[in-house]
């Protein structure tokens, strides 16, 4: 069965002429279905004289339920099962297979074996030589080969939560130093005899050791060395050396089992997608499956399974690189690596992270649930960076914009540039019925160190961090809330955008002629031109939203009318009649019922009836505001009457003619203002849906009119009342 699927699938991929995530998806199941035939009536899973030497059945069980348990398979499917069994019934003896035996019960359920794991590792712990290694017998120094095995083994262990001396991994580290070749590879027993193989032994274990790619300045210096790194020699040099092995001659590497699944570690351990320019995944996947899993040397099936089925971690997040200072966006090299480690965690969820350029060429873009933008300096994106971005959003996606060391400069760019997209958005506290909130931990009571994007009483999928999370990760000092409101965060983004395969390719169309659409409103105010106002009352809550559409509304008139209007919108106070009286335009909105004091309602009246125009919209579209207005103008206007706008009256035919396009929830008939008439004019005009929103484009959620009617609508309206 096993060769045939391999037949069948090896035309497919040489039809096709590149791995796809299905056919990798098919390879993985193919192995799995392949370890499971060879599992024994005992329980016992394959056989061998390779890695095992001396304990075959026992090592080769543990390498094979491993694979299995990185692929997915649960500890509760048969095979898995009695495969346990037998191990737990009669763990092994020598060093390699104990090893092995230690991560699959760390993989499988670190809680419930945690006290096994515990007495195993006390058993590595003594058995190792005072020069830092292992033999396979546990009985003296050994080799580079079954040494790194052993700190895996342990590495799993302290994973689990059981604790490691210090001075067992300080050991390895030294002999992993002092043996290092000068071109910095490693041998098997000595730095003589130089192999891809032991090369990624040694930089896999010094990495368990402690030893970093780099180390960061910041940390050890303070905040004026952001961005400053020193490279660790010994770790860069052993790179360097994989990285030519991989430019040199890839094969020595993806035609051993054995060694695929070492630099699989090392991409893993040292959180890198490219070596030396190249996506080791993604080839050593295609070298695999288009070679049907022959190998010239380790042939085991668990192998390629290790190495495909853990390698292939889905990618959650990707980091923004503007071509606007590069080096600003990646001044914390670590971040999304430690917050995609504790993710990983939190969520039991492997996810991974990547780094992006805002081009319509990226195939990675479609399937990123989030794009995290972070810097310190003034920040800047292209237009063309700006469509992908806003294609992006529009698409499902979730854009987190972390300011380093909560710099000002950067927020304050970066908000310039969402700008273009949402042109009156201000970053809101999140209200405490924010869908985030609930999406994995309950944090409806708490103080989040985040704050949402909103246009009037829309809310966006863009969210500024107010806490700067990356250096508490670097110093492993996270606060709790931060790794809790980081978790709702990840499940946020993913219920709109799955998490897919790494292989998956998945682009974002840019229609460039959206540019000629944008209403941009300019950050300075002239002093020429038409001035819109807003009026301020008792009990107002918040001025934002009110200002925000009109100040769209005179943007318009200025770029798509040609017609001169200031650039700010003007609050008019209730309470100073005379400011009132030099403004003949006041749009009057609220979200909740109006509760006016006397002076106000003596204001209000007056102004009606001397002249001026009022327009009253629902905040959000909600009902209790307008019921409040109407209660207001029968007690102020007992004779007259709020009433329906006849559909041929000139509100609905100057300048603008066309229909009007309801949308949401909106319901009723498109002809829906009400009128409050004063000697033959129109002296307040009502609204029960937000046209203010409605022009920033947010009325989807709770119903009002699509963007272009309600542009025509308020200008309607603005002409009547300058006009008549």
């Amino acid at each position: 069965m096993f060769k045939s699927f391999l037949f069948t699938l090896f035309f497919t991929i040489n039809f096709l002429s590149a791995v796809s995530d299905q056919v990798l998806g098919e390879s993985i199941q193919a192995l799995i279905l392949k370890i499971k035939e060879n599992q024994k009536p005992n329980g016992y899973i394959g056989s061998g004289n390779g890695l095992f030497t001396g304990s075959e059945a026992k090592g080769y069980t543990a390498a094979n339920a491993l694979a299995l348990a990185y692929a997915g398979v649960k500890a509760n499917d048969p095979v898995m099962k009695k495969a346990l069994e037998a191990l737990l019934n009669a763990p092994p003896k020598r060093i390699y297979s104990l090893s092995v035996y230690i991560m699959l019960l760390a993989e499988v359920d670190k809680v419930r074996y945690k006290d096994e794991i515990s007495k195993q590792a006390q058993v590595l712990i003594k058995a190792q030589a005072m020069n830092g290694t292992w033999n396979y017998g546990g009985t003296g120094p050994g080799d580079n080969s079954v040494t790194q095995f052993a700190l895996l083994g342990l590495n799993a262990a302290r994973a689990a939560g059981i604790k490691i001396p210090v001075e067992v991994f300080e050991k390895s580290r030294k002999h992993y130093i002092n043996q290092q070749n000068k071109d910095g590879g490693w041998g098997y027993v000595s730095s003589r005899s130089v192999t891809p193989s032991m090369t990624a032994a040694g930089l896999s274990s010094l990495s368990i050791c402690g030893e970093e790619l780099e180390e960061s300045l910041e940390m050890k210096k303070g905040a004026r060395f952001i961005g400053k790194y020193i490279s660790n020699p010994h770790i860069q040099k052993s790179m360097g050396k994989l990285e030519q092995y991989l430019k040199t001659s890839p094969q020595s590497i993806f035609s051993n089992g054995y060694t695929s699944y070492g630099l699989e570690r090392v991409g893993i351990f040292f959180d890198r997608r490219y070596l030396a320019g190249v996506d080791w995944y993604r080839f050593g996947a295609e070298s695999m499956i288009r070679n049907q899993f022959r190998f010239s040397t380790h042939s085991e099936t668990f192998f390629p399974l290790l190495f495909l089925a853990k390698g292939n971690t889905p990618l959650l997040m990707g980091k923004i690189s503007p071509s606007f200072a590069k080096k600003n966006s990646n001044l914390r090299r670590n971040d999304c690596r430690n917050m995609m480690k504790d993710l990983s965690n939190l969520l039991s969820t492997k996810v991974d992270w990547e780094q992006v350029n805002l081009s319509e060429a990226n195939t990675s873009l479609g399937k990123l649930p989030i794009l995290y933008w972070s810097g310190y300096n003034v920040t800047r994106l292209t237009d063309d960076e700006n469509d992908v971005l806003k294609k992006f959003l529009n698409d499902g996606g979730t854009l987190v914009i972390a300011p380093a060391l909560n710099s000002r400069a950067f927020s304050d760019g970066a908000l310039q540039e969402i700008r273009k997209i949402y042109p009156t958005a201000v970053f809101e506290y999140l209200s405490t019925d924010h869908e985030l909130r609930q999406m994995y931990y309950d944090l409806r009571t708490s103080d989040l160190p985040l704050r949402v994007l909103s246009s009037h009483c829309s809310k966006h999928r863009v969210f500024l961090l107010k806490d700067d999370f990356s250096i508490q990760y670097e110093a492993k000092k996270v606060h709790k809330i931060n790794r809790l409101t980081l978790a709702n965060l990840a499940r946020f983004a993913m219920r709109e955008k799955p998490l897919l395969g790494r292989l998956v390719k998945k682009q974002l169309l840019v229609d460039k002629q959206e540019k000629a659409k944008k209403i941009i409103v300019d950050e300075d105010d002239d002093q020429d031109g038409m001035q819109l106002a807003y009026l301020s009352y008792s009990g107002v809550e918040s001025l934002n939203k009110k200002a925000q559409g009109l100040e769209l509304m005179q943007a318009y008139f200025r770029q798509g009318m040609t017609f001169p209007s200031r650039n700010k919108a003007k609050e008019v106070d209730l309470r100073d009649l005379k400011a009132m009286q030099q403004n003949p335009f006041i749009c009057f909105s609220g979200a909740k019922k109006v509760d006016l004091s006397q002076i106000e309602k003596a204001n209000l009246k007056f102004y009606l009836e001397n002249g001026g125009f009022i327009f009253c919209e629902n905040t959000c579209s909600k009902q209790a505001f307008s019921d409040s207005i109407k209660e207001l103008l029968l007690e102020l206007f007992p004779k007259e009457k709020l009433s329906a706008i006849p559909n041929d009256h000139v509100l609905y035919k100057e300048p603008y003619s066309q229909g009007l396009k309801l949308i949401g929830n909106a319901k009723g008939d498109q002809d829906f203002l009400q009128g409050l008439r004063l000697s033959q004019r129109y002296v307040l005009v009502m609204s029960p849906y937000d046209l203010s929103t409605s022009i920033a484009g947010g009325a989807e959620s709770f119903g009002g009119l699509d963007t272009e009617s309600a542009i025509r609508l308020f200008t309607n309206i603005i002409s009547y009342a300058l006009s008549y």
